[in-house]
């Protein structure tokens, strides 16, 4: 090794760097997809990075690397200091935001950090921003394909009586899809396809086609698992006459929270009496999820579903994510303040909070 880098010293990395853009022009599958990372181990700092990311920002071929070692880059900035170089590499995002159609200021709406105490907190602000936009170029929003989500839906009637299948439907079309519309719309195995796929995979010898059927049956066994699984939770909410709001159910903003609670009380309804969104007089206007009763008992249901902080969401690079932590106490005490009046008042029911850590 010490043999390697008295060479880097004496001849410099352009040999080396030059060979590696070579292949990455001429479309080196491994390089296109871990080249962020190679070059990172050969570049002495973050200058040398961003500074080759501007040299080729205008080089299509290099297009999937530069755009992976942004993120990288500004993986790392995501804290309150100024830095230059996230100045410089937030300005390469916007470049390739307006290349690809995408409205920066739309796309990073939801996104501010005013509420931050830190000073420098617009620093953090300008990374997660443009890490967010950089994950809409590099994985553009999936179009919901119409005719297969309505075919699913006829093999799901619980769910679309649920929901309503028309306007899951109509909402597929719109730019916010709900998710129960991309779980939706994926293909599902036809009678005996997974069998077939099976017995393919044991008879292929060669490894390459082997990974690509055990690939391909995989996304198909998912795909009717996810479908076959969302039913199951909205038959067993049916049999048990528990009904959630339509209008709740059609909450795109909230879909994944509310998806969890119709799962928890899926759980729940066999075993136990449940009412949904009881009015609790101390607890007004507030609601909690549901109210369980089981033996002359009675105990307060509330769900919330913990995401990671956006630091970790938008986190791209190997090795490169921010330490996680803290979500979950920052969710404890919205609920605690918003919903349950910071314990002031006492409903004299115990209340259950169910945290849903697996979205």
């Amino acid at each position: 090794m010490k043999r390697v880098e008295r060479a880097f010293r004496k001849i410099g990395i352009e040999p080396v760097l030059s060979k590696i853009e070579s292949e990455i022009d001429a479309g080196d599958p491994v390089l296109l997809e871990i080249g962020d990372s190679v070059l990172e181990d050969l570049f002495s700092s973050q200058e040398d990075g961003i500074a080759w990311c501007e040299r080729w920002s205008g080089d299509e071929r290099k297009e999937r690397v530069i755009l992976k070692s942004l993120g990288m880059i500004l993986t790392k900035l995501t804290n309150y200091e100024q830095n230059e170089i996230r100045e410089r590499a937030v300005e390469l995002v916007k470049i390739f935001a307006e290349k690809k159609g995408i409205d920066y200021e739309k796309e990073t709406n939801g996104i501010e950090f005013k509420s931050d105490s830190n000073t420098g907190w617009e620093n953090k602000e300008k990374a997660i921003k443009a890490l967010q936009v950089l994950l809409a170029i590099r994985f553009p929003k999936i179009s919901i394909d119409i005719g297969t989500l309505s075919n699913n839906l006829k093999k799901a009637p619980h769910l679309s009586k649920a929901i309503g299948d028309d306007w899951l439907i109509k909402n597929a079309s719109s730019d916010r899809p709900h998710i129960i519309a991309y779980i939706f719309h994926q293909k599902l195995p036809g009678e005996g396809e997974l069998e077939l796929l099976k017995k393919k995979w044991e008879k292929e010898q060669e490894e390459n086609k082997r990974f690509g059927i055990a690939f391909e049956y995989s996304v198909l066994l998912r795909a009717l698992q996810s479908q076959n699984y969302c039913e199951n939770v909205f038959r067993r909410l049916e049999q048990h006459k528990i009904k959630i709001r339509k209008s709740k159910l059609r909450d795109v903003d909230n879909a994944k929270n509310i998806l969890a609670e119709a799962e928890v009380l899926s759980r729940l309804a066999p075993f136990f009496e449940i009412t949904i969104e009881p009015d609790i007089e101390e607890l007004r206007p507030k609601k909690l999820e549901a109210l369980i009763k089981f033996e002359g008992e009675e105990v307060l249901i509330e769900v919330a579903t913990v995401e990671e902080r956006r630091e970790v969401l938008f986190a791209q690079g190997f090795g490169s994510f921010p330490a996680p932590g803290g979500k979950v106490k920052s969710v404890l005490l919205r609920k605690f303040k918003e919903q349950l009046k910071e314990g002031k008042t006492d409903p004299g029911i115990p209340i259950l909070l169910i945290l849903n850590l697996g979205i």
